[in-house]
């Protein structure tokens, strides 16, 4: 069912449109201090890319990002567009699990397309 939504962005006003959310995967698990979510909306238009790194450590900041995208391969771009850049090991590990979770939003996006398809 479409509503609106609101999407964060850091240091930028938040970005509202009318949508469903289709995915919302994180790699947060019990003992994370830092993780990352993305969460993909189908609008009228194509989709939006709601991207988030949460922390849990007191003088870093959470940062949010929001995107437009036309196609599901656009999708697939914009996330691995924004992949972090690595500097130190701790960085390589949060790269990693960010590559896993762009993967397993790629294939959540696939199935729930062709399960639309289907139901068409």
């Amino acid at each position: 069912m479409k509503q609106e939504i609101k999407l964060n962005r850091t240091d930028d006003r938040p970005v509202a449109f009318w949508g469903e959310e289709i995915i919302n995967e994180t790699t947060k698990d019990r003992d994370a201090t830092r993780w990352w979510t993305i969460r993909v909306f189908r609008t009228d238009d194509g989709y939006m890319v709601g991207i988030a790194r949460i922390t849990c450590w007191k003088n870093e900041r959470d940062d949010y990002w929001a995107y437009e995208a036309r196609t599901k391969s656009d999708v697939g771009t914009v996330i691995k567009n924004h992949l972090p850049q690595i500097e130190t090991p701790k960085q390589a590990k949060m790269h990693r699990e960010y590559l896993d979770l762009t993967d397993r939003v790629n294939r959540m996006l696939n199935t729930v397309e062709s399960f639309t398809k289907e139901s068409s």
